[in-house]
């Protein structure tokens, strides 16, 4: 195809639903957003298999764009929604495919949202090292990229993360981190 073609899977809503949306651009850009069906008359292994076919949709239209930075996006998205319905383990699987994608291409941005995305994931599964780990190297990729909201992002993180482990001179830290660099930043929101 030439010139800009969206490619797009909708799910229309009755009323008590939203719209399921999931958009990839294929000149390059973006993969937009999710809103899972949510209706007392909808199942979850209907509106389960509903986001499987969104995701897949979405998936195919990255690979077929020839960018691997789209795929990249595609999979750190199907495994935010993993997470968010209750399966952390598959939701790992699919960031540790985004996190590798990001590297490949060298897209410092989308490794440092991968890196915080798997922490939180970690976090989910009580994995508290792990989730360090992550947030810490999502804090490595910010000050490198000289960003103080996502540096300010991977510090409340370290400092959730540090809380749970009992750590908490680090999280009284990372957390003081956190506000220095908001107010350095000044009021906008993250």
């Amino acid at each position: 195809a030439v010139g800009r073609r969206v490619v797009a899977s909708q799910v229309s809503a009755t009323p008590g639903q939203r719209n399921t949306t999931l958009v990839s651009d294929q000149s390059g850009g973006w993969l937009s957003r999710y809103a899972a069906s949510s209706s007392s008359r909808s199942s979850p292994r209907h509106n389960r298999r509903r986001a499987d076919r969104t995701c897949g949709e979405a998936s195919d239209a990255a690979r077929a764009s020839g960018r691997p930075e789209i795929v990249a996006r595609a999979h750190r998205l199907r495994g935010a929604l993993e997470i968010r319905d209750g399966n952390p383990k598959e939701g790992r699987r699919w960031l540790e495919k985004a996190l590798e994608s990001s590297r490949e291409t060298k897209d410092r941005e989308a490794e440092h949202s991968t890196l915080l995305t798997l922490a939180n994931c970690e976090g989910e599964l009580s994995a508290y090292p792990k989730a360090v780990e992550h947030a810490a190297g999502a804090r490595r990729i910010a000050r490198d990229l000289e960003d103080p909201m996502r540096e300010a992002q991977a510090c409340f993180s370290l400092g959730s993360y540090t809380f749970f482990q009992g750590a908490y001179r680090e999280t009284i830290d990372h957390l003081q981190a956190c506000l220095d660099l908001l107010a350095t930043e000044g009021a906008r929101a993250w």
